[in-house]
């Protein structure tokens, strides 16, 4: 999921006939450190067949730009259906964008070169943006791949 504002919005839906409250928890993943966004839980009421907005914040003192989360929804009275969602979230960052300066150039491939070697390091954000073909590992691979990226 990429975020071009400045919230994360679900909509929860409720398909029984009952109007029930369901519990919801959001969390950011990461351990540690900076967090995109902030925990959040509570509850919400909805009609039968009725929809409720939740929305989520962008923690704006985060030095981050990408994260996992998980929001958790269950009815209040039936926790063995609960719903368990995950996903990996970052602000309009592009992949191979390694200085995150809105252009994918030949500073990218330095940038990556660099790191490859060894002479610099990278913030976490730099190195989820380096793994240009997402094989979880940042190598000549992305290079190559980011080279032709580029040319074509």
């Amino acid at each position: 999921i990429q975020i071009s504002g400045n919230s994360l919005d679900f909509t929860i839906i409720n398909k029984s006939g009952y109007s029930l409250p369901y519990r919801y928890m959001f969390s950011d993943l990461m351990d540690g450190g900076d967090q995109l966004f902030i925990y959040d839980e509570g509850s919400v009421d909805i009609e039968p067949y009725g929809s409720a907005e939740l929305s989520f914040t962008v923690n704006s003192d985060a030095e981050i730009t990408s994260t996992q989360i998980m929001l958790a929804v269950w009815p209040d009275y039936h926790e063995y259906a609960l719903k368990e969602l995950m996903f990996s979230v970052s602000l309009d960052s592009t992949l191979g964008d390694v200085n995150n300066d809105g252009i994918i150039n030949i500073a990218d491939i330095v940038l990556l070169v660099q790191y490859i070697l060894g002479n610099i390091e990278f913030t976490f954000t730099q190195e989820q943006l380096s793994d240009f073909n997402q094989d979880g590992n940042i190598n000549i691979a992305d290079i190559v791949q980011l080279v032709q990226f580029i040319l074509n």
